[in-house]
């Protein structure tokens, strides 16, 4: 039998996905804030009724879309959770949709898809350094660092002196 296939089918291309650039901002979050607030990535699942309904056709593959979640995180306040944006892109990478509320597609005034690698840096720049997302990462954190949020009520003794590292 002849073998059709390409001798360098087996071989990746050097290729990040767009989640992995997510994963590595959420990863430094929490050294600018000293842990009082991070970021976390999450895949989102759906299903749709068509995929269960019909296994046994095309499964729509045009349809299959990856899809992840943008979350800011506050531990201190019982890991309370604010969804900044979500992403979706094919099996073929790019173009990569961010969908992103009112005001922050207002703030950083341009078409929320990305449709190369240095298009997803600028947009992910623009939507990280917007008005908004600094505006919730400073509220998390001044929430965090009272005397009245959860984990200070359930440890009294700990430091919010911002000269002390904190670590919760």
């Amino acid at each position: 039998m002849t073998d059709l296939w390409p001798t360098d089918i087996s071989t990746t291309p050097n290729v990040k996905l767009p989640v992995e650039f997510l994963e590595e901002q959420a990863n430094l979050l929490g050294s600018k804030t000293k842990n009082l607030v991070n970021a976390i990535v999450a895949r989102i699942v759906e299903v749709d009724d068509s995929y269960v309904d019909y296994p046994d056709e095309d499964y729509y593959s045009e349809a299959i879309k990856f899809a992840y979640s943008f979350a800011i995180v506050a531990p201190t306040l019982g890991n309370y959770h604010y969804s900044l944006f979500s992403i979706t892109y094919g099996i073929e990478v790019f173009p990569v949709e961010f969908n992103l509320d009112e005001e922050l597609q207002r703030q950083i005034n341009r078409n929320p898809i990305a449709n190369s690698e240095e298009e997803l840096l600028e947009l992910l720049g623009k939507i990280l350094n917007a008005p908004k997302t600094k505006r919730i990462i400073q509220a998390l954190l001044t929430h965090s660092r009272s005397r009245s949020s959860p984990y200070f009520r359930k440890h009294r003794n700990v430091s919010v002196d911002n000269s002390e590292e904190f670590k919760p």
